[in-house]
């Protein structure tokens, strides 16, 4: 069987069908071209910004997108980090690396957790003053204040970087907050920030399975998906999300895991 293909016009119509009208105020955008087969109206090459094109025409001009762009070689090999010079990791994929290039981007300075954002928000979404990757005023605090849609594009929740929020909100146990060394900067002058990210426990070790927290935002009808390619985009409202999520974690704190971690009995997190 031959790949899937799809066209632009297939991908706005897709955009619509998600209910990503003009004037939505801020989309944040996962991506996972490969699962939605080839563009046959486009060069390969041309995939990133076609896609940035079709999604930008659906927000209009007033609207804003953002994307995660975080570095990992800042955690794992304590490479300083810089906003406007160090690539997005490429597991990210091509269209995050793609966003955080052009011009007028602007990108958040918390390495790990970086979103690059393009648009009327975009400077309010990265410019909360704080290296947190979650807490007050973090970019991601503000994209949940300002109800951001969340645009999946070939891949499902288990992408989702705003499942991290709704943990560090509720408090589970499995995770938690490390303050790294290693300089940020920006324009040759390091940034003046403490840089705080949530990590695991080494000894403590666990996999995410989100399938459920996806089939409950699909119950709910709040997760709308249609077909595109040889896969399917969705979209949700990040207040329902954040809705859903925490209604799960009070009946179950380690929903959004396989199973519970296998907790050492007098060391930390058990006490």
């Amino acid at each position: 069987m031959g790949l899937k293909t799809y066209s632009t016009g297939d991908l706005a119509a897709a955009l619509r069908d998600v209910g990503l009208i003009a004037g939505d105020g801020v989309t944040v955008m996962h991506s996972s071209l490969p699962h939605l087969g080839r563009m046959d109206d486009v060069g390969h090459g041309d995939y990133p910004a076609a896609v940035v094109a079709a999604v930008r025409a659906a927000i209009g001009p007033g609207g804003t997108l953002v994307v995660p762009a975080p570095n990992w070689d800042y955690g794992r090999l304590a490479l300083p980090f810089d906003p406007n010079a160090t690539p997005v990791s490429k597991a990210l994929g091509v269209v995050s690396a793609h966003v955080a290039g052009l011009p007028g981007a602007v990108r958040s300075t918390n390495p790990i957790f970086s979103v690059a954002a393009l648009g009327p928000r975009a400077a309010f979404i990265c410019g909360g003053g704080t290296g947190t990757a979650f807490g007050h005023d973090s970019p991601w605090d503000r994209l949940a204040r300002l109800d951001a849609t969340v645009l999946m594009l070939g891949c499902d929740c288990e992408y989702l970087t705003f499942v991290r929020y709704i943990e560090h909100r509720f408090g589970v146990p499995y995770l938690y907050n490390k303050m790294f060394a290693t300089p940020v900067i920006r324009d040759g002058r390091e940034v003046d920030q403490a840089t705080v990210a949530p990590l695991r426990y080494a000894h403590v070790p666990y996999t995410y399975d989100l399938g459920g927290f996806q089939d409950a935002l699909l119950a709910r009808g709040v997760l709308r998906q249609a077909a595109l390619g040889g896969g399917v985009i969705g979209a949700v409202k990040m207040s329902h999300c954040f809705e859903v999520g925490i209604d799960m974690l009070k009946q179950d704190i380690h929903t959004f895991l396989a199973a519970p971690p296998d907790y050492q009995e007098g060391q930390v997190p058990v006490a």
